[in-house]
């Protein structure tokens, strides 16, 4: 730690540290936009991705990121980006109109859909030397997405293992029509100029193994309705929405259990005390009240007795117990 944040508080040193990962990013981001620009969509993305590492509430890094991998064919890690950047702030967000525009496009979507699989089956063929099942696939991957850069560079690289360099050529140059500075179309290149240089044999399409026009191999590659994927993607989208809201409106009624409980068990310690309180006041009129009839009952029998002398023809009555009669008898008279 320097000389100087001895001196500054934790709270301020955090916020500084902040505003230097946000300043960087936004310098990454300015450079990644500038790269998009020239149609360096590699380093582009290399920009992006750091720029959401030092602030990952960078919303226009996360767009201009799914814009690009949108024009690389990359629909679904397009998509992610965009809702990830919704979850970071829905108001006001690009990203929302970027989902409801290609929400329009149903058989785009589908298509890059389709390719993404037939890509992923490629490519697990290719890993278990099939290249000529790959080939098939990739070829109707290119087909559905001309634009999927990914799919193009496979291609060329089972062309190029299969020596047809002239093809391998003519697929790398639509894949660097899209991306001129992907890395691997750059070595690509590299490597079939060398070759012919060197003199290698360049077979021509005609010359290999071709199996799109086989009937064994059509019948192997996965190629469902495209309409009715949308439809089941679609259909898929609608359970989801109706599970989240589901549960959404589960966790409503939980939280309003959870917080009677919490009010309940705030108030009524409370109710209960002043309860206790009202018993305990009332306990002690009872008393107070009880002594008080007990006090009456015996100056009523004092009065009883004295009456019960002069019904018997007494004639020495003191003044003072006549007092006490007569004060027995209006408290008597009051308590009535």
């Amino acid at each position: 730690m320097s000389q100087q944040n001895i001196y500054k508080s934790p709270r301020t040193i955090e916020r500084e540290t902040r505003e230097r990962l946000q300043r960087t990013s936004d310098r990454l981001y300015a450079a990644g936009l500038s790269f998009a620009v020239d149609g360096d969509y590699t380093h582009g993305t290399e920009c992006l991705r750091k720029a959401i590492r030092y602030d990952k509430f960078n919303i226009r890094a996360r767009n201009l990121l799914g814009l690009i991998q949108f024009q690389q064919g990359e629909i679904a890690e397009a998509i992610r980006e965009w809702r990830l950047s919704l979850m970071v702030r829905a108001d006001r967000n690009r990203a929302a109109y970027y989902l409801s525009e290609l929400g329009k496009e149903r058989q785009l979507i589908a298509n890059m859909g389709q390719s993404l699989i037939l890509y992923n089956e490629a490519l697990k063929l290719a890993g278990e030397d099939q290249g000529d099942f790959a080939l098939v696939r990739l070829k109707k991957a290119c087909q559905l997405n001309p634009r999927y850069v990914k799919a193009h560079l496979l291609l060329c690289a089972c062309y190029i293992n299969k020596q047809a360099y002239s093809a391998a050529s003519d697929v790398l140059k639509r894949a660097q029509a899209v991306d001129p500075f992907h890395p691997d179309a750059l070595r690509y290149e590299r490597l079939i100029r060398e070759q012919l240089e060197q003199g290698a044999e360049d077979e021509t399409p005609e010359e290999i193994k071709d199996l799109s026009s086989d009937e064994e191999a059509l019948r192997s590659l996965n190629d469902p309705d495209l309409g009715e994927i949308s439809w089941e993607k679609e259909k898929a989208e609608r359970v989801r929405d109706r599970k989240l809201m589901l549960s959404q409106l589960g966790l409503f009624i939980v939280g309003l259990i959870l917080g009677g409980l919490f009010i309940g068990y705030l108030w009524m310690p409370q109710q209960l005390k002043e309860i206790s309180e009202e018993l305990r006041q009332t306990n002690l009129k009872i008393v107070s009240l009880e002594q008080e009839n007990q006090e009456l009952q015996g100056k009523v029998s004092e009065a009883a007795e004295v009456l019960k002398t002069i019904s018997e023809g007494s004639t020495f009555i003191s003044e003072t117990v006549m007092a006490d009669v007569r004060r027995a008898l209006n408290q008597l008279e009051a308590g009535d």
